[in-house]
């Protein structure tokens, strides 16, 4: 059975108003900039399908009958696309042992998944690949190890000086 998967769209202020459109034929009625959109059955942004005449998360129908879906309970798959209209911060993903180990944590601590001082809002590591269709700039590269430590030293902040001694 082939289902047509209804994907959610989210809203950053980086994102662009009209390579979705330009693109996949998504439409933007109210011009927002449109960032990402998302296929797959991920908590925060689950596809929708018909299901039994009725609009479900993918999430949910996958859960629900684990024996006809692929999947496995607790897990999900996501394949989120970019549409970038200005430039990115730069991101650190955990490797998958430490993204467990941090969702268990701050799920211990009772740390709300919305809250802003939250680092892990899953288990999972987040492997990625950028396959660019339209004109794209990357860059990558941190400064020299022994720069950034000097800079970390002239800001004199205590609660980092531990780590700092450290790398010395």
């Amino acid at each position: 059975m082939i289902y047509k998967l209804k994907k959610p769209i989210k809203n950053f202020f980086w994102g662009s108003r009209t390579a979705l459109k330009e693109l996949f034929d998504i439409p933007n009625p109210n011009n927002l900039p449109q960032a990402k959109v998302w296929m797959g059955a991920h908590p925060s942004a689950s596809s929708v399908i018909e299901w039994d005449n009725r609009d479900v998360t993918l999430e949910a129908t996958i859960f629900a009958d684990l024996e006809y879906w692929p999947g496995k309970k607790g897990k999900f798959f996501s394949l989120p696309f970019f549409a970038a209209n200005e430039p990115l911060s730069i991101q650190v993903h955990p490797s998958r042992q430490a993204a467990v180990n941090g969702f268990n944590r701050e799920n211990k601590a009772k740390t709300p998944l919305d809250a802003s001082e939250r680092n892990y809002k899953d288990n999972n590591h987040k492997p990625e690949l950028v396959y660019a269709i339209t004109h794209y700039l990357a860059m990558n590269g941190f400064r020299d190890f022994e720069q950034t430590v000097t800079n970390f030293d002239a800001l004199n902040l205590s609660n980092i000086r531990g780590i700092l001694n450290c790398l010395k």
